[in-house]
């Protein structure tokens, strides 16, 4: 992301964005495929303008959407106190609940869930490639879908 599509952002949202955060997204760390980019923390200016316009009245005022788990949880920033917390809004409950007490550390959640995942698929590859004969029920990781 710009600079210029971040002050954007602060122009139409009306809302001071964080240094931390404009940093991050101004050097954004996440491959542009991966869940980060994709759902967690995006990198989208419209995205992060219909997401925020969206449901602007459903949370306190100062808090700006980051991003989604892709189901029903929203990530907020809070832009008004340091240190600038992240809390995830719950659309079927309607509450928030804490996520990471500033945005670096949920940078660095983000991060390590990355890194779980990779270790993940990387396992699931091992164990097809190790498996006996007889152990059909393993399959390829990624999954190969039937032609």
């Amino acid at each position: 992301m710009t600079s210029d599509a971040l002050d954007l952002l602060e122009q139409r949202l009306a809302l001071p964005l964080p240094a931390p955060y404009r940093a991050t997204m101004l050097a954004y760390p996440f491959a542009p495929d991966s869940s980060a980019a994709e759902l967690w923390l995006l990198d989208d200016l419209p995205k992060l303008l219909e997401f925020n316009s969206k449901r602007a009245g459903s949370w306190p005022s100062g808090f700006f959407v980051i991003g989604t788990d892709g189901g029903e949880l929203t990530y907020l920033l809070d832009t008004t106190t340091p240190p600038f917390a992240v809390v995830a809004y719950d659309v079927e409950t309607g509450k928030l609940e804490a996520q990471a007490p500033d945005f670096e550390a949920f940078a660095r959640l983000l991060q390590d869930n990355l890194s779980s995942i990779g270790a993940d698929e990387r396992a699931m590859a091992e164990a097809y490639r190790n498996k006996k004969w007889w152990q059909f029920w393993i399959r390829p990781y990624p999954h190969r879908r039937a032609t």
